[in-house]
């Protein structure tokens, strides 16, 4: 029976996949949380518009509260600010998404090392087994021959 194949770096491949895996988690928050922020100014830019236009709508109808126009601009001013703020904060997360995926290339490329180190040893073994596989074959092959060879002879020899 061949001897089983056993790496010795089994475990550490674990720890790498999981460390591979965890960085992959860090990165897909962090473009969650990109993907969240873009949602969020897209609806605010949608807002400054419907406020704008309601603006316009009324300066059209020529009877607008002055009150009312200041709260508006006053309100479309705040979400301005808001964007801006929130476009600092999206290019925060885009350096850190470029730090994670770095982190998450590196996490790959080390399992992948030992992905390959465990291919190259297992290749190995299955050449290792398959050759003492043949050297018995041989070696059985070889008796046989032998055996025969025995029979033949003692057939000859016992025949007048």
């Amino acid at each position: 029976m061949p001897a089983r194949f056993t790496f010795r770096l089994d475990t550490l491949l674990r720890v790498r996949a999981l460390r591979e895996r965890e960085c992959e988690r860090a990165v897909a928050q962090v473009r969650a949380e990109i993907a969240r922020l873009d949602a969020w100014c897209v609806s605010t830019q949608d807002e400054i518009e419907a406020r704008q236009n309601d603006i316009r709508s009324a300066s059209a109808e020529g009877a607008i509260d002055p009150r009312e126009l200041a709260r508006l601009r006053a309100w479309i001013a705040h979400l301005r600010g808001s964007l801006s703020a929130r476009s600092a904060e999206r290019s925060a997360l885009l350096a850190q998404s470029e730090a994670r995926l770095a982190e998450w290339r590196d996490a790959r490329r080390d399992r992948r090392v030992i992905e390959k180190m465990r291919e190259t040893r297992l290749a190995q073994h299955l050449r290792d087994v398959a050759a003492g596989d043949q050297a018995q074959a041989d070696e059985l092959a070889q008796q046989l021959h032998a055996m025969r060879s025995d029979r033949a002879d003692r057939d000859r020899s016992a025949a007048p």
